[in-house]
């Protein structure tokens, strides 16, 4: 069967599955402060590193406590219905402690978050940092429209497991 998609602005391929990336694109907030520090929480913390400081470019970072736990994770409340594009993340700002790979989780309630999929129905494990603070984007296969986005943590380097980080919206 032959067809044509017409894909909305931001997107191409055969069935409109590609974003185009763009260096045009507005944060939600978590790098300037938008993003308010009660809405930024995570499964634990290290004393002195609360999930606050977890805000992209800025010193320190979250740090969750040794030893590290697959599946720790920082999440960040929008309060509102947002369509995400994209995530960047870094590291501990004062180096030795990053997060190498992570999953996306999103929802619109806490306790019934999904997890970007791969084209194999797969969780898609994103790639993270390769030290501590190099900026790393990922785009994401499609966009999102959730209240909550968590990051959760597969692998890191160091004794914590340092994150900094920012979603992106088109």
């Amino acid at each position: 069967m032959n067809y044509n998609c017409r894909c909305l602005a931001g997107y191409h391929g055969t069935n409109c599955e590609s974003i185009i990336a763009s260096d045009c694109v507005r944060t939600v907030g978590m790098e300037d402060g938008r993003v308010g520090n009660n809405d930024i929480t995570a499964s634990r913390s290290l004393s002195g590193h609360p999930p606050h400081k977890a805000r992209l470019r800025q010193i320190g970072s979250w740090l969750s406590p040794h030893p590290p736990q697959r599946d720790d994770w920082l999440q960040v409340d929008l309060k509102t219905s947002t369509t995400v594009v994209a995530v960047a993340t870094q590291g501990y700002s004062y180096g030795s402690s990053w997060t190498t790979s992570y999953k996306i989780a999103h929802g619109f309630t806490e306790n019934d978050l999904q997890i970007i999929q791969n084209n194999q129905g797969r969780d898609l494990i994103f790639q993270g940092n390769r030290n501590y603070n190099s900026v790393v984007r990922n785009n994401f296969p499609a966009p999102v429209t959730a209240r909550y986005l968590r990051l959760l943590i597969q692998t890191w380097n160091g004794y914590y497991t340092g994150l900094r980080v920012e979603y992106y919206i088109s």
